[in-house]
């Protein structure tokens, strides 16, 4: 099977390196997966320091679920769009938060879970004991739900093959779940 790539790109200021944050779909008959990305990011930007944009891209690639090989490409010309954040709100630099996307898939004997992090956000989304407000895990479920349910039996979480084989597996994405517990990045990979 072929599934459709989407790779949002963070920039601003405050991101230090290339920023990128990827989703998979079966796949894209229209660009409402695309749109329903750029809703999410709507509506978690307040979450975020001043100055972040993201772009969602309006095309991209498909890829061979089995063994990662690019299949061909996809273009929606008007889904899509770039989604800025504006404010003054100071932040914690390099800590965060996560979404989990939970599937019923198993891989090479793991549950599948996939994970989106939203690393920096503002000063005011954390407790005074170092953990996420109630106020920010709500927001961050909702929207979390929102994406997940308007593009539901469609977004998946990608098993990336072993190396050289052809044992890749896409899981449809069930259900989201925004831990309260902080998070941050070791490394972006791109």
């Amino acid at each position: 099977m072929a599934i459709h790539r989407v790779r949002v790109s963070w920039s601003g200021s405050d991101i230090t390196g290339p920023g990128v944050s990827t989703f998979f779909f079966k796949t894209l008959s229209s660009g409402a997966p695309l749109e329903a990305l750029e809703a999410f990011y709507t509506a978690v930007r307040g979450l975020m320091p001043p100055g972040l944009n993201w772009l969602i891209p309006s095309a991209g690639d498909i890829i061979n679920e089995s063994d990662g090989s690019l299949a061909g490409g996809y273009s929606f010309p008007g889904s899509g769009g770039s989604v800025g954040n504006s404010g003054s709100l100071s932040y914690v630099n390099g800590v965060g938060a996560r979404i989990k996307w939970r599937t019923n898939g198993v891989h090479n004997g793991r549950r599948v879970i996939g994970s989106t992090f939203l690393v920096p956000m503002a000063h005011t989304t954390y407790e005074g004991g170092g953990n996420l407000t109630g106020a920010t895990v709500t927001a961050l479920q909702t929207a979390a739900n929102t994406l997940q349910a308007a593009t539901a039996d469609d977004m998946v979480i990608w098993s990336r093959p072993s190396a050289g084989g052809s044992d890749g597996a896409a899981h449809t994405v069930v259900a989201a779940q925004a831990p309260d517990l902080v998070s941050w990045l070791r490394s972006r990979r791109t």
